[in-house]
């Protein structure tokens, strides 16, 4: 078994190569998905509770806006809240992955570096584009307001990443589609 991580910087393309790898056929875990999932536990509530307040839940739930408007302003919240989730969410992989029996697993996230799952990844592909795109991307095909893509963007700023494969992500679908590819067959 082959792991894979598809990393990058916020509007990067990283989902849509995910989409292209499920399209045809292999196993993409989703590290957004993963710590949505993280957040509806118990002991991830009690924890961020204990930091956060009860300001961040409604009806029982965290609202992940709220949590998300605190984190994005303030770096050492965000790292607070880091270094709560991410020992959650990689111990989730790493147990998701344990029961899998595919060729090779993809695994999509921003952080993979930062979560430590970065050290059971034979290959990681870095997902580039210009800042300008990822803002337009982040607007304009995922409706967040500009001021929070552009909050999102600063605090990635700082986040250098490790990788074997680069594709950039600036000329359209069939640019990046070539890339991975000519990735694919070196895998």
């Amino acid at each position: 078994m082959k792991i894979v991580g598809i990393t990058g910087y916020a509007g990067s393309g990283k989902s849509t190569i995910a989409r292209i790898l499920r399209d045809v056929g292999y196993v993409v875990i989703d590290l957004d998905i993963e710590g949505h999932e993280i957040l509806k536990e118990e002991e991830a509530k009690n924890k961020l509770e204990n930091f956060f307040g009860k300001d961040i839940f409604e009806n029982d739930e965290i609202r992940r806006d709220k949590l998300a408007k605190i984190v994005f302003e303030n770096k050492n919240k965000l790292e607070l809240l880091n270094s709560i989730l991410h020992p959650m969410i990689k111990k989730r992989v790493k147990r998701k992955i344990e029961n899998m029996d595919e060729e090779i697993i993809f695994i999509d996230g921003a952080l993979i570096e930062k979560i430590g799952l970065d050290e059971i990844c034979d290959y990681i592909i870095f997902i580039d584009s210009s800042e300008e795109k990822r803002l337009e991307r982040l607007v304009k095909l995922r409706k967040i307001p500009f001021e929070k893509a552009k909050n999102i963007i600063n605090s990635q700023r700082n986040i250098k990443y490790k990788y074997n494969f680069k594709i950039v992500n600036n000329n359209g679908l069939d640019a990046i589609k070539k890339e991975l590819l000519k990735i694919l067959k070196k895998i």
